[in-house]
């Protein structure tokens, strides 16, 4: 497998993969069996495919940052179910998966956590409804001001990159989404995350160019930050 490109410090990785067009013969083998149990679970074969699909290469990457087999990776679990390394200590590669709708986004970097979310918007929810419990008073006005056309959009930014930001700090859905407040941004410009708890860590927030329909966003450390976003496929197959 060719290398991936070099990963230095203040610089994010993530790739984007279509499960649509992975081999699932290929990347069944690289699973270990509670990922095979797992995905066995999901009652849809096309979220199977997509899990199966998102964790090969996710090994696929890892093998290939580390210098080792992807059969070889160990992953582990944090409290909110945020995958790991078993044995961090040897590397300060940190990553986050997210997957969505048959497309995923794989991230990662050597300078701290690091959270990634991706949604392809459905018509069938009813965004209105969820802003007054999702949002922080900053964050509606922030979506009152742009125009009826593009607020659902900007729901999902918004809701991406609290998600984002959510996963990087390993807290799930034990954090309420109105302790933090992000600023929307246009894609490829880094923007604040400001918590309200001062406990809480304060890092930035960057939506990604993506294909008509999706809608993803990257969280890491405080800014400045290089990001590319890459084809595993075309790159490493």
């Amino acid at each position: 497998m060719a290398s991936v490109p070099s990963l230095d410090p203040g610089s994010v990785q993530v790739w984007r993969l279509e499960a649509g067009s992975a081999r699932l013969d290929q990347c069944t083998p690289l699973l270990d069996q509670p990922e095979r149990e797992r995905a066995a679970r999901f009652g849809l074969p096309e979220q199977q495919r997509e899990f199966i699909v998102t964790r090969a290469w996710l090994r696929r990457l890892l093998g290939a940052y580390l210098g080792t087999a992807p059969s070889g990776i160990r992953l582990d679990y944090g409290p909110q179910g945020k995958p790991r390394l078993a044995d961090p200590a040897s590397t300060s590669l940190e990553f986050n998966v997210a997957h969505s709708g048959g497309s995923a986004l794989l991230a990662f970097t050597t300078d701290g956590p690091i959270g990634v979310d991706i949604e392809r918007p459905g018509r069938d929810l009813e965004v209105d409804d969820l802003v007054p419990t999702l949002f922080t008073p900053r964050e509606r006005h922030q979506l009152a001001r742009l125009e009826p056309g593009l607020r659902r959009t900007g729901f999902f930014r918004l809701w991406t990159g609290k998600e984002a930001y959510l996963k990087a700090i390993g807290r799930g859905a034990s954090l309420p989404r109105q302790d933090f407040t992000v600023e929307l941004a246009d894609p490829g410009v880094i923007t604040s995350v400001k918590p309200t708890d001062p406990g809480l860590p304060r890092l930035g927030v960057q939506w990604l160019s993506l294909p008509t329909g999706l809608v993803g966003a990257v969280c890491r450390g405080a800014p400045p930050w290089r990001l590319a976003i890459l084809d595993p496929i075309a790159t490493l197959a």
